[in-house]
């Protein structure tokens, strides 16, 4: 087999040292050589905080990364939800946990409607009401509603993290450019020298309609201040790793491996654009899918969840009731269960998750 050696990437910031370490920590071997020509080119830094989804907990695991250095390295802090502000100033909370707690294979949120709670059902997310109160446990208590949580990270800390990790060689860019051939790129030239590799990872903020050909691999684009917001600047460079380790090349480079290297890449963009729509309270020019998710959500309380779904129906729910759309009807099998018995559960839930919110209070309230 014809085996890629070199691997050199381009950019700057954590889009650049996130695949440089990652990389390094897949291909551990000598045999592999991963350059960095750091370009402040197209660069999307924000020297402030940045969110990791609850997703980036496999990351750091794969580069060796606990909790405790980012925590001292990073600043981490525990983050429940991607919080949003959108142009019009509205505030919308995407939760990385449950609405309620589904019973008999019925999903709570059917419950919540025929149950005609006159409690919000924002108040049934455990993970919502502890960020609203600035109050954190790892764990959900037996019988709470589930949830996930990811961090908030220092930037500067969080790339410093990265760059210990990668070990690549690094090159200050003071001019660059990128010469291109029949078959993808032939050269680099960086400060007068050139680069040649067998892969070309592009870590620039440019817009692509494709994102992998043959040895031209651009992993972001197109960046939106939501995906900032939502985690996704974060998320995507990961899914992008991954996708890529999954697919890994030789050096002939085959098309049906970077076809479907391409086709996954699209499903998330269209997921993630559909997604900025809803949190810009704007759907003009939505796909198919969301219109679709729009329909069934308001018939019947329903989340459509199409093929590569990167966010929860917990988030879509959120985004949906955000932009004034409710749904009309519940799920019939929500019928299984007796109307009066499943209200007294629903409102015991409540207090429950109120419960919960009370003791972590009084707790944090002894602390100080």
């Amino acid at each position: 087999m014809n085996q890629l050696r070199r691997i050199i990437i381009i950019g700057d910031s954590i889009e650049a040292w996130l695949p440089a370490a990652y990389l390094r920590a897949r291909l551990p071997s000598d045999d592999y050589q991963i350059t960095l020509i750091e370009t402040a080119e197209n660069s999307i830094a924000n020297n402030g905080d940045i969110l990791a989804r609850p997703t980036s907990k496999n990351l750091h695991h794969t580069i060796e990364t606990a909790e405790h250095e980012l925590g001292s390295k990073a600043k981490a802090r525990p983050a429940l939800c991607a919080a949003i502000t959108n142009d019009k100033g509205a505030t919308i909370n995407l939760p990385f946990g449950n609405y309620g707690v589904d019973r008999e294979g019925t999903e709570f949120q059917h419950l919540w409607k025929f149950s005609g709670s006159e409690k919000p059902l924002s108040e049934f997310n455990l993970a919502l009401v502890m960020h609203k109160a600035s109050l954190f446990i790892p764990e959900a208590p037996k019988g709470a509603p589930a949830y996930d949580y990811g961090y908030i990270l220092d930037e500067q800390g969080y790339k410093n993290i990265l760059k210990s990790k990668a070990n690549a060689k690094h090159i200050m860019a003071d001019t660059l450019s990128v010469k291109h051939g029949v078959h993808g790129i032939d050269e680099i030239i960086c400060n007068d020298i050139s680069h040649c590799a067998d892969l070309y990872i592009d870590a620039r903020n440019i817009d692509y309609e494709t994102a992998w050909q043959n040895n031209h691999l651009k992993i972001i684009g197109g960046f939106d201040a939501f995906d900032h917001q939502s985690g996704m600047r974060l998320h995507r460079i990961q899914m992008a790793m991954e996708r890529l380790f999954k697919l890994w090349p030789d050096r002939e480079f085959a098309a049906i491996e970077i076809a479907e290297y391409n086709r996954l890449e699209a499903a998330q963009s269209v997921h993630m654009k559909d997604m900025n729509l809803l949190l810009q309270q704007n759907v003009q020019g939505c796909s198919d899918a969301l219109t679709r998710k729009i329909k069934l959500f308001e018939s019947r309380g329903r989340i459509a969840i199409e093929d590569f779904e990167i966010y929860s129906k917990a988030e879509w729910i959120a985004a949906l009731s955000a932009m004034g759309i409710v749904a009309q009807n519940y799920d019939r099998l929500a019928h299984r269960i007796d109307a009066i018995a499943l209200a007294q559960w629903v409102e015991q839930l409540h207090a429950a998750i109120a419960n919960v919110v009370k003791q972590l209070s009084d707790r944090k309230t002894r602390k100080h």
